[in-house]
């Protein structure tokens, strides 16, 4: 590992050091309330990356689906548009997904217990 790459490290593990002692300081109260919106933002970044992966890989299938349907169209095999038709409707999906996916994490953030506001 570079000089550099220790360094930032270690800076963020000072850092992360300092906001710990500094929030022991405030009383378990401010510790409880800072975990709980670390928590709650690492789960929220996990559920869109998530569905950020599923869009990603149905979109990579939708295009494999759609061009092997245009390849069987040309040489006259095969139900091309219901082949072509099933991809679109499973991208749609995905895309539906990752938004209820942003709903779901805003509003996880949003009713965090006082005390654990996020900002």
């Amino acid at each position: 590992m570079s000089q550099r790459a220790e360094s930032a490290m270690n800076d963020q593990a000072a850092e992360a050091a300092e906001n710990l002692l500094r929030l022991a300081a405030g009383g378990s109260d401010a510790l409880s309330a800072q975990a709980l919106r670390q928590a709650a933002a690492q789960t929220g970044a996990m559920m869109l990356q998530d569905a950020a992966d599923h869009l990603r890989r149905t979109q990579i299938l939708a295009e494999a689906a759609t061009a092997r349907a245009l390849a069987d169209l040309a040489e006259g095999k095969g139900d091309a548009q219901a082949v072509i038709d099933a991809a679109q409707s499973a991208l749609t999906h995905a895309i539906q997904a990752q938004a209820e996916t942003g709903d779901v994490v805003a509003k996880l953030m949003a009713n965090l217990p006082d005390g654990a506001e996020t900002g």
